[in-house]
């Protein structure tokens, strides 16, 4: 098994365990023989047969999971060669036992061994408490040498040294398998960090975390995502993948605050410095066609970056998430469809990417398949606020109008900075088409982000007949095609 393939089922794993978790729900038997790979290569999760929950003070889990916990502390649960030094020892276990067990797979998929073995039982377990794991590099010399330093935290033998939980895990995971994917296109030479450049652990740590917080696509999250970022191009001002992180970041946040044309120059900025850095990377060319797309709606340079984002990095998700966008407000909407199920292919843990999916249903007026890719962005993230608001337009939409105020609530606040967006199209549900159309003349001209998908979104319908709409396409170089 290659490098990739063991970091990408590691990756699907950890995810399908952050939800379980999330439940309040420890699987405790992660085991090769309960991970199944689908032919689309798809990681299923099976065998929950000795998951134990976690009582929470409401009595009742979310969702639909219904196992309950079958043992007390004291009783052994697991098998053999899989299970973590508490579950050997009869103790209480948590999520960080999951975390343990997945590392002694992943140890076996990259070297083609067990960490811990024995010629009884006995002696097995002796191992797993007391003996640390030959080092995954002389078994297999083409890993990075990031995964086996990923592995060895998760296969600590104390709990508290571990990572903290499979969320904690996919912060590391995810850089790792955002850099692999790069490098067939790019032929980059392995060292610590996958890159030609050593860099100090210090903005390695900083970069890997930014990315955690960028990914969750939550509004929440932005914030920490720039500071992370920024903090790594401090450390190293020659990190180009820093500044790219720092680029996409700040478009997220002007989108998130609306503090539209400050946080569109140091997006730009940013992404030229990447650039000029590298510009060979595909992140930097991702974050200069986001702010070439979102911020200065020049839709023929947003498509040249994010194509050549895809040919330096074929597995780019963020790439095919904003191409499958940018191609939905240009008109073609199963197109842009097809590109951000491609992005979810890259990173199926992804809340963004569920989210846009959500997005395109959104655009072709298929309110139920809205609602279902929205609850599943809000499975992996419940605080996702665009999951929120799609899965209150579509509610509203489809005429539940209690569900989607309470939804709505939520997202339309002051200091979110987008109640010139909401009072636009409230007017125009209202009927008042004067008013409308003054407040999206305002957008227009503070380029705000969220025009871009104008030419085709529902929220606009009620405007479209009038000819003043299409004025209002014209100023954004945009054409009619509903």
């Amino acid at each position: 098994m290659t490098p990739p393939e063991v970091v990408d089922i590691a990756v699907q794993a950890a995810d399908a365990l952050d939800l379980a978790h999330a439940k309040g729900i420890t699987h405790r038997d992660i085991k090769p023989a309960n991970l199944m790979l689908t032919h689309r290569g798809v990681v299923k999760v099976l065998d929950f047969g000795v998951a134990k929950v976690a009582r929470s003070d409401e009595g009742s889990l979310n969702g639909d999971w219904t196992v309950e916990p079958v043992t007390a502390v004291g009783s052994v649960v697991g098998s053999g060669p899989y299970m973590s030094p508490e579950q050997i020892v009869g103790g209480a276990v948590d999520s960080r036992s999951d975390v343990f067990s997945l590392g002694v797979v992943i140890y076996e998929m990259a070297t083609g061994q067990r960490p811990f073995s024995g010629s009884t039982r006995a002696e097995m377990m002796d191992h797993i408490l007391h003996a640390a794991p030959e080092p995954m590099i002389r078994l297999n010399s083409d890993l990075p040498s990031e995964l086996e330093r990923i592995t060895r935290k998760c296969l600590d033998k104390r709990a508290d040294d571990r990572y903290q939980s499979a969320r904690e895990l996919l912060t590391d995971l995810w850089p790792l398998k955002r850099q692999l994917d790069a490098k067939p296109a790019r032929a980059i030479a392995d060292d610590a960090s996958i890159t030609a450049v050593p860099r100090a652990p210090e903005a390695l740590e900083l970069v890997a975390r930014g990315w955690a917080h960028f990914r969750s696509g939550s509004f929440f999250q932005v914030s920490d995502a720039v500071s992370a970022f920024q903090a790594a191009t401090v450390i190293d001002p020659t990190y180009a993948t820093a500044y790219a992180g720092l680029s996409l970041a700040k478009v997220a946040q002007a989108i998130d605050r609306h503090v539209l044309a400050e946080a569109f120059r140091e997006a730009k900025a940013a992404a030229l410095r990447a650039l000029a850095l590298d510009d060979e990377s595909a992140d930097a060319q991702v974050a200069l066609g986001q702010v070439m797309f979102m911020a200065e709606w020049d839709w023929i340079a947003a498509e040249r970056s994010f194509k050549r984002a895809l040919a330096i990095n074929p597995n780019h998700p963020e790439a095919y998430l904003l191409y499958g966008l940018l191609t939905e407000a240009l008109g073609d909407l199963e197109r842009g469809l097809q590109l951000k199920l491609q992005g979810l292919e890259c990173d199926s843990t992804s809340a963004l990417a569920h989210a846009a999916i959500s997005g395109s249903f959104w655009n072709q007026r298929r309110y139920d398949e809205v609602i279902v890719w929205a609850n599943k962005a809000l499975d992996r993230d419940p605080q996702h606020l665009h999951a929120r608001e799609l899965l209150g337009a579509a509610y509203w939409k489809m005429g539940d109008l209690g569900r989607a105020r309470k939804l709505l609530s939520d997202v339309v606040q002051p200091d979110l900075g987008n109640q010139g967006l909401f009072l636009a199209i409230q007017f125009a549900e209202a009927g008042d088409l004067d008013a409308a159309f003054e407040h999206l003349h305002r957008l227009i001209d503070t380029h705000d982000p969220a025009l871009v998908t104008l030419a085709v979104a529902p929220a606009w319908d009620s405007l479209r007949a009038d000819p003043r709409f299409n004025e209002c396409l014209a100023r954004m170089k945009l054409r009619p095609v509903l």
